[in-house]
């Protein structure tokens, strides 16, 4: 397999890696058993008088984006042994580990993002004010959680630029669409 094709092998992996890791938790979370866990993460602690995170990010995402990332790294490991394009030569175990570390990445990557938002007074699940914030945030609020991801994977797996860039962009662009079909479908209030 040349550079180039291992670059797209390894992209695609991740992409629909995270992608059937996503449209699970998106499942999931309108289910009646998730509102157990809709038990705020930060427990209310506050930095100079703001809630750390907010209401909207709890434990229930984590609950299931992880092991659900874990499934859909090991399905698509057993995928692609079958066409013999493995983009890495792991084991079945050592993939969902990965998708594991993946998911937890993903979830933890939206945190910095909240944490900045409600200390400049942003309400949870509100867009910013003005014109350049509120494009601003609406830009990172679609990738955060892809580099997230990224960054934990990076951690155990060597990942190229050229494939952390793809990826953003390409996650970018699917975590906007979803949200617009959720949006269009009154499953979100909003789009972004």
């Amino acid at each position: 397999m040349d550079l180039c094709e291992s670059t797209l092998s390894a992209t695609m992996f991740l992409a629909l890696t995270f992608l059937l890791g996503g449209l699970v938790q998106t499942i999931w979370l309108h289910s009646r058993t998730a509102r157990a866990w809709a038990i705020p993460i930060d427990a209310g602690i506050c930095l100079r008088g703001r809630r750390l995170f907010g209401d909207n990010k709890t434990w229930r995402g984590f609950v299931v984006m992880i092991p659900a990332s874990g499934c859909s790294c090991l399905l698509m490991s057993l995928v692609w042994d079958v066409v013999d394009a493995a983009p890495w030569p792991l084991s079945s175990g050592e993939y969902f580990l990965i998708g594991c570390l993946g998911g937890l990445g993903f979830m933890a990557g939206e945190l910095p993002n909240s944490l900045i938002k409600r200390q400049l007074d942003i309400p949870a699940g509100a867009a910013a004010a003005n014109r350049f914030s509120k494009l601003f945030f609406f830009l990172v609020d679609q990738v955060d959680s892809t580099i997230g991801g990224l960054a934990a994977v990076s951690l155990v797996i060597s990942l190229p630029v050229t494939v952390c860039l793809l990826l953003i962009l390409i996650g970018g662009i699917l975590h906007l669409a979803v949200n617009v079909v959720l949006w269009r479908l009154r499953l979100r209030n909003r789009f972004a």
